[in-house]
């Protein structure tokens, strides 16, 4: 597949680029209103990973011991929001 520049999605004529525009209003305004699912709080990430993460051999939902729970709070729960983050966990041999 060849490489498209960034210029190439950009409309050549003046009525190409007024189409473009209103497509794009007309995107903006359909989800202007659109709430998100899960609102943000301090427990709503740690209530959908252990609704969501199964453990494959039990079956059962995961549950969160506190330091995992530490560790997304400040992850999706604070203002400053880091651009990285490694969790490492060890598995018992």
């Amino acid at each position: 597949m060849k490489h498209r520049t960034t210029k190439s999605f950009i409309g050549k004529t003046a009525e190409a680029k007024k189409r473009q525009l209103a497509n794009l209003k007309k995107r903006w305004d359909k989800y202007k209103g659109v709430v998100p699912k899960i609102k943000p709080g301090r427990n709503d990430i740690i209530i959908w990973a252990e609704k969501n993460f199964y453990i494959p051999e039990t079956r059962q939902p995961i549950v969160l011991l506190p330091h995992e729970i530490d560790f997304l709070t400040e992850l999706f729960c604070k203002e400053v929001k880091p651009n990285l983050a490694v969790l490492v966990l060890c598995q018992d041999c």
